[in-house]
């Protein structure tokens, strides 16, 4: 018994080889009578396929903090409910530039809003303008996944600050139209000092 499943599973075994000979065969030949198979060139890399670990972007925002760079962001409304932040933040030399696009929606009365997208992270270095590169080197980092969770949580906090800014502001110059409109009602700030005096 135990022989005879040995043979039966070696008959098959050679069936099975001998059927897979005979197609490889006839793709070999159809290949190579009608089409070339060439090998594939290389797809060009993105800077964080060479950066794996994000070195240059983690220094750029340590360095950035530390060195405490100057920042400018610029917002406008991208379309209905949408709004656009773009920051950029130079180094004490200028010499580096990092910046950033992303977006915001909002709902229609602006209290709520979808976390940000973020859709551009590049870092410059300026160079000289003879350069064969060009005049600056760039690492664009805006297809990877981490950078973009890294410089969310590095921007943020610039974008926050820029909109309380803007409150403290708003309240300061409500403060002064407040004070403006309350010393023109001359005849009821008398009539007020009159009744602090007589409640003395």
């Amino acid at each position: 018994m135990i022989v005879c499943n040995i043979i039966c599973f070696v008959i098959i075994g050679f069936l099975v080889w001998k059927i897979f000979q005979m197609k490889k065969n006839t793709v070999i030949e159809s290949i190579s009578d009608k089409n070339y198979i060439l090998e594939k060139p290389k797809q060009l890399p993105e800077f964080s396929d060479y950066d794996k670990d994000l070195t240059v972007l983690k220094d750029v925002i340590e360095s950035a903090k530390l060195e405490m760079w100057d920042v400018k962001i610029e917002t406008e409304s991208a379309g209905g409910r949408r709004e656009c932040y773009e920051i950029t933040l130079d180094s004490p030399n200028k010499s580096l530039e990092f910046f950033c696009r992303l977006y915001v929606d909002h709902d229609n009365d602006r209290k709520n809003q979808t976390p940000p997208r973020l859709y551009t992270t590049r870092i410059r270095k300026y160079v000289d303008p003879n350069n064969k590169y060009g005049q600056y080197y760039t690492a664009d980092l805006s297809n990877n996944d981490k950078a973009k969770y890294l410089v969310l949580n590095f921007v943020w906090k610039y974008i926050l600050d820029k909109h309380q800014a803007e409150y403290d502001e708003q309240i300061a110059r409500y403060a002064d139209i407040k004070s403006a409109i309350e010393k023109e009602l001359k005849t009821l700030n008398r009539d007020r000092q009159l009744r602090k005096l007589i409640e003395i």
